[in-house]
């Protein structure tokens, strides 16, 4: 099966999909209108995050150097230390927050500057479901080799080719639907380029699927940023802030190579360190439209339910 062959180019952006799955040129749309977004959005937050950090000294007040919704997302998507107790500001506190601030910034930074070069989006589900065809086809022959050999000498060439033949289709079967089923629910994925995987050492390679911080990839090391296009683009259900967002979240992947710790909809995305949230995909992801917006998302599920009149698909 040929997987992610057709392109479609504009401006910077190279949509890649499988002709197995076409692309319809409203969801190709969608996929454009939500990068731009994406875009938007990590440029208009890192604004607002440098008018933070570049404070000389931030205010007696936390409301007065950051505004409601950014001091909502700070806290719960970041986990930056909460500056007021008893009633009071710790000033220690609260000048923390200015380095964590711009180490946010300089990171959405990386982020806006690797999507405003040539960028490549992929379909991760046409991408799943291929690498368990191959695998799975791969083992398939080398299983059959023995049953053939003894059908040809039983039944003969032709009577050896046709059982073969209807063995290989129940296994494509098989490998097409475990494929799709490995790919269900799975919004995104940036993957380490094949020759990068096999430099690595198996160590490195169980620290890296372990989320260990000790290792690191550059951005030139992964590979292009995949989107399940049946999932997000496919549903009318699903507005351009939510693509925007796991566009976001797959591009800390790739130019920040931040890790997976917890999703917001997890109920460890609460208890993660500082230090974690400034290394967590959804906290990005979220963060960004939150700032973006304005409006506090605490997860997928708030994405939906918005106040009136909110525009959600720019």
């Amino acid at each position: 099966m040929a997987q992610n062959t057709e392109r479609f180019t504009s401006g910077n952006l190279t949509i890649k999909y499988s002709p197995q799955f076409p692309l319809k040129p409203d969801a190709r749309m969608k996929l454009k209108c939500s990068f731009d977004l994406a875009v938007r959005a990590l440029k208009a937050t890192i604004e607002a995050l440098d008018a933070i950090g570049s404070q000389p000294e931030l205010s007696l007040f936390p409301m007065q150097a950051v505004n409601e919704a950014a001091y909502k997302v700070l806290r719960g998507h970041f986990h930056l230390p909460e500056p007021v107790r008893d009633n009071r500001v710790d000033r220690q506190v609260w000048e923390a927050w200015r380095p964590s601030v711009r180490h946010i910034a300089d990171s959405l930074r990386q982020m806006h500057l690797g999507l405003t070069k040539p960028v490549t989006i992929a379909d991760s589900h046409a991408t799943v479901v291929g690498r368990e065809l191959k695998g799975r086809l791969a083992n398939f022959v080398e299983q059959d080799k023995q049953t053939y050999e003894i059908e040809e000498m039983v039944m003969g060439k032709a009577g050896a080719d046709a059982g073969r033949r209807e063995r290989f289709s129940t296994a494509y079967d098989q490998a097409a639907l475990a494929g799709q089923i490995l790919s269900s629910g799975r919004r995104g994925m940036v993957s380490p380029k094949k020759a990068v995987v096999a430099a690595m050492s198996p160590d490195e390679i169980a620290r890296h699927a372990a989320n260990d911080p000790g290792v690191h990839l550059a951005a030139d090391q992964q590979g292009s940023i995949h989107l399940n296009y049946q999932m997000l683009l496919d549903d009318g259900r699903i507005n351009n802030v939510r693509v925007a967002r796991t566009i976001v979240h797959e591009a800390s992947h790739k130019f920040c190579y931040t890790r997976d710790y917890a999703y917001a909809h997890d109920d460890g995305y609460s208890q993660l360190t500082k230090a974690q949230s400034m290394m967590n995909a959804d906290s990005y992801a979220f963060g960004t439209m939150s700032l973006y917006k304005k409006y506090y998302f605490r997860n997928d599920e708030s994405m939906i339910r918005v106040p009136t009149g909110m525009n959600m698909n720019g």
